[in-house]
């Protein structure tokens, strides 16, 4: 059983933190250096002479006396059964009672100083921190060390590298030695850290950790360093976090079909991305020549008139995190047709201007472009559009009617953007030719031979292209008859039946030859009746009587 010593108290006279610090030191280093001394004393005393051993003793007395000196007198007053003091980094207190700090051992006669214990952790099992230095009394020992800078919280992407450092007061000279330990559990419970998997440089200041994995997330990380002498010192708690990769922003077509017609305008509804840490970006570009050319990456979503062809929206995340890559991007597409085109028409006849009753119709060359469903139909109209046929899918072939005739063609889309489409032929139509009117003269039913006959005229009408009024006669009943001829006719009437013709020409598609034609019955002229003399003689005489 240990005996304890006692030291007489001396006057108390105020003290520094730093002369404790050293008083304490000092104490502690004489009377182990004392204790030995005496050891050796009592051990040699009956193997040396005399004179060696006053010598001895003479010196051991004045080591004491010498290093009794220099010990700062509150020192004194601390009886060795003082209570010993442990910190933690709040500064709360734990009594741990040390009542064996001096061992006196009656069968050598050797006083020495039991430190065991000094340097080791108390543990309460709590989450405190433990023994940080040795006291002696209330009084800190020389062996020191503080951490000066304890690990920052890191937050990185999933994969990702990272480390915790600390940093200490301590100089190299006191070979300061390193350990890392881990906390999965909010702090309540560390383990050391060994080098391998994840982790590396577990020895050092620097705590360093490779492809970090999503299951660390929230981790504790602290550092311990510990000097030559036993002093040790742990930092405060530094939080891992681990962030999934970027994931890009999910998107919704706007309009949500896969064909639209060009000029309908695109754009996406979004979900945010996720994932990622430090600073942080969603952006989106698009493309409508199937990714050949893109707009510039922006935070600013896409809205854009579509173009034929196939179009494109693109969504990606960007963070610059630690180990943060960018996110693959997502994508939509449309393809992109061309709007509607109708059929286009070509007119038959084809030719601007027709007499009425033409056969109309067109010749058709297949409509195209649009989406969904697509219909080319025709309809016609022969009051210039005041009114028209019904929409049909055949082609129409009508007869012409004065005026202005038009024939359509459409194409129909029932696809996103699609707009119907249409196109157009129109004829002129004009009356059929009508021959000049004649008016005889004479205008009488009969005339005697060898009357003048003629007529005065109204012009004609009707009739396209190349028209022209013309005239003929005959005089005996159309058996044979002059040639046509511009000029109206004047000729002497010959017995029988005369006739005037006229007619009007028009070499405009669709254009008949029309005429008009008038006539005389002609008789011969008065003949006198024959008269037979009676008598038939040239010469009668006077009184005779003549007759016929």
């Amino acid at each position: 059983m240990p005996h304890e010593a006692t030291i007489a108290t001396p006057s108390i006279l105020p003290l520094s933190g730093r002369m404790q610090r050293k008083s304490a030191h000092r104490l502690l280093t004489l009377m182990k250096f004392r204790s030995a001394l005496s050891c050796i004393l009592s051990k040699i005393q009956h193997t040396i002479p005399s004179w060696q051993k006053v010598l001895l003793t003479s010196f051991v007395m004045f080591f004491s006396l010498w290093g009794w000196g220099h010990i700062h007198p509150t020192l004194l007053t601390l009886p060795y059964s003082q209570t010993y003091y442990s910190y933690d980094d709040s500064q709360t207190i734990f009594p741990v009672e040390r009542q064996d700090w001096i061992i006196y051992d009656p069968t050598s006669a050797c006083l020495s100083i039991n430190t065991t214990g000094i340097n080791t952790d108390y543990d309460y099992k709590s989450n405190l921190a433990p023994f940080k230095r040795p006291i002696l009394g209330d009084r800190e020992l020389e062996c020191d060390v503080e951490i000066t800078s304890s690990p920052s919280n890191s937050s990185i992407c999933e994969g990702g590298n990272t480390s915790f450092s600390i940093e200490h007061n301590a100089p190299p000279s006191e070979s300061p030695t390193y350990t890392w330990q881990l906390s999965t559990d909010g702090g309540i419970i560390w383990n050391d850290i060994a080098n391998g998997g994840v982790y590396s440089n577990a020895t050092t200041e620097t705590l360093s950790i490779s492809g970090a994995t999503a299951s660390m997330n929230g981790y504790k990380y602290r550092g311990k360093v510990t000097i030559d002498c036993g002093a040790y010192a742990t930092s405060d708690e530094g939080v891992l976090v681990v962030v999934a990769q970027p994931a890009a922003p999910g998107l919704t077509k706007n309009p949500d079909v896969a064909e639209v017609c060009a000029g309908q305008a695109l754009t996406v509804a979004i979900t945010a991305g996720t994932g990622g840490t430090g600073t942080i970006a969603d952006e989106y570009r698009f493309s409508t020549d199937n990714g050949t050319t893109w707009s510039l990456w922006s935070a600013t979503v896409p809205n854009f008139a579509a173009v034929t062809g196939t179009n494109l929206i693109q969504s990606r995340r960007t963070a610059n995190g630690t180990g943060c890559n960018t996110s693959s991007v997502n994508e939509v597409s449309w393809t992109v047709v061309d709007q509607p085109a109708a059929p286009d028409l070509t007119k038959n006849p084809d030719v601007a201007e027709v007499c009425a009753g033409q056969t109309l119709t067109v010749s058709v060359t297949a409509g195209s472009g649009g989406s969904g469903t697509i219909t080319d139909e025709y309809r016609y109209s022969t009051n210039n559009g005041s009114t028209w046929s019904g929409w049909s899918t055949s082609e129409p072939s009508f007869a012409a009617v004065t005026g202005t005739n038009l024939i359509q063609s459409r194409r129909t889309a029932t696809g996103t953007g699609c707009n119907t489409s249409s196109n157009e032929v129109s004829w002129t139509v004009v009356n059929q030719p009508s021959a000049p009117g004649l008016t005889k003269n004479p205008d009488v039913a009969e005339v005697c031979a060898g009357q003048t006959l003629t007529v005065s005229v109204t012009a004609g009408s009707g009739g396209s292209g190349t028209i022209t009024d013309e005239y003929r006669y005959s005089t005996n009943n159309g058996s044979t008859w002059s040639g046509w001829s511009t000029s109206v006719p004047s000729f002497a009437a010959v017995t029988g039946t005369n006739l005037i013709q006229s007619r009007r020409t028009a070499t405009g598609t669709g254009c008949n030859t029309s005429s008009n034609e008038v006539s005389w019955t002609v008789v011969n002229q008065p003949s006198a009746p024959g008269l037979t003399k009676n008598p038939d003689v040239a010469e009668v005489c006077a009184g005779q009587t003549l007759t016929v």
